[in-house]
């Protein structure tokens, strides 16, 4: 009975383990395929991630494919430039002149007086002081113009400020010494209109110098104004028998018509020292010795070496020849022989002679009240045929027959 007892409840425990052991069993067979889903599904996202790592991205691959694109590609460094707006230049006004006088006066060098060295190749200012000596009023439609001799690289014409009748203006011009050494001169004037030019003419003269060269002394010229004599004994010697002037100054510058023998009386207008003569050319005025209005006042210019403020040389003894053609074709006749040099008072005619008529010349004597050289001489009288020895102006002779 016990041992029954004993088996029966043995057997009912292990029946009542079983069944409370089947509910674990089948939870534990539920458990283990899931957890082994739950590692692939880790093991994938692992992987997955590690190949992320290891390779780019398509955007990736798309982005550094674009980036090594563009700097294959060089970049342009072109910058546009800015539009242009263009610049309509207006005429000047026309000024009406018909009413006032135009007139124009030189006062002063306010910078670079005549002669001033200036390297070459050199930019430099020069600067005039000018009065308005008419009777318009200078403004818009005036202009100071450049009008002959070296440009120097300066403008055509600079405008002017209003200036008033009686008023002084300062005008400057940006100029350019050449690049060549020598002398070089410029001349400006003030105009109107763009056409007409009126007033004194103003002129800029410089020598150009080399940096390290020690410009050439420069003589001093004969002052304007001064009153001076022809001498050139050379130009009694062959026909025409004068000393022609210049239109310029330059031995290469046309002829004026006229001309003043040797002696002759002139005034010195103004004065250009000519670098590649090495001397002074002169404005002059004289008196004209040789067309058909001989007497009329001419101007031009002539070498210095030609010019004199002292008495001129004498005509040098021996033959000589009476030369006074236009004066006969004027119907002055024949010439005087005074009994003494000049013309002064108490003088008296020991006899006459002809056009083209020998003389010999004695003796000279220069006559200052009349700036003229007298030459004694003895020649055949043209009233008698008999030789008479008297005085002639030397005006009236010349070297070599007519």
């Amino acid at each position: 009975m016990d041992r029954a007892l004993y088996w029966f409840a043995t057997r009912t425990v292990w029946e009542k383990l079983a069944v409370a052991a089947v509910p674990l069993v089948l939870g534990l067979a539920c458990i283990c395929p899931m957890t082994a889903v739950w590692s692939a599904q880790q093991a994938a996202v692992q992987h997955a991630a590690e190949t992320a790592e290891a390779a780019p991205s398509a955007t990736a691959l798309a982005v550094a494919r674009a980036t090594r694109t563009a700097e294959a590609i060089p970049t342009s460094t072109h910058t546009p430039s800015p539009t242009s707006t263009p610049t309509v230049t207006l005429p000047p006004p026309t000024v009406d002149v018909s009413d006032c006088t135009l007139d124009a006066a030189f006062e002063a060098d306010i910078t670079v007086p005549d002669d001033t060295p200036v390297l070459v190749d050199s930019s430099f200012t020069k600067t005039w002081r000018i009065r308005n000596t008419g009777t318009c009023a200078w403004g818009p439609g005036y202009g100071f113009t450049f009008t002959g001799g070296e440009h120097m690289g300066g403008p055509e014409s600079i405008t002017v400020p209003e200036t008033a009748p009686g008023e002084s203006v300062e005008l400057s011009v940006g100029l350019h010494a050449p690049a060549e050494e020598g002398r070089y001169r410029g001349y400006w004037q003030l105009c109107v209109n763009q056409s007409e030019c009126f007033g004194d003419r103003m002129s800029v003269q410089i020598v150009a110098v080399a940096p390290t060269a020690t410009p050439t002394a420069v003589p001093t010229s004969f002052p304007s104004d001064a009153y001076g004599h022809v001498d050139c004994v050379e130009c009694a010697r062959h026909a025409p028998w004068l000393l022609r002037f210049r239109s310029e100054p330059d031995s290469s510058a046309g002829v004026v018509s006229g001309g003043v023998r040797h002696s002759d009386s002139i005034t010195i207008v103004d004065a250009y020292w000519h670098g590649g003569d090495e001397e002074w050319w002169y404005l002059v005025r004289g008196w004209d010795e040789y067309t058909e209005e001989m007497g009329r006042a001419v101007e031009g210019w002539v070498p210095g070496h030609f010019v004199t403020l002292e008495a001129p040389e004498p005509y040098p003894l021996g033959s000589a020849w009476a030369e006074f053609l236009a004066s006969a074709e004027a119907g002055w006749g024949d010439i005087t022989v005074w009994d003494r040099p000049g013309y002064g008072v108490g003088a008296w005619g020991v006899g006459r002679v002809l056009h083209g008529t020998r003389v010999e010349v004695l003796d000279s004597a220069w006559d200052a009240a009349h700036g003229a050289w007298f030459y004694r001489v003895s020649t055949i009288d043209s009233s008698t045929g008999e030789r008479v020895t008297g005085w002639m102006d030397g005006v009236f002779l010349v070297l070599s027959p007519p």
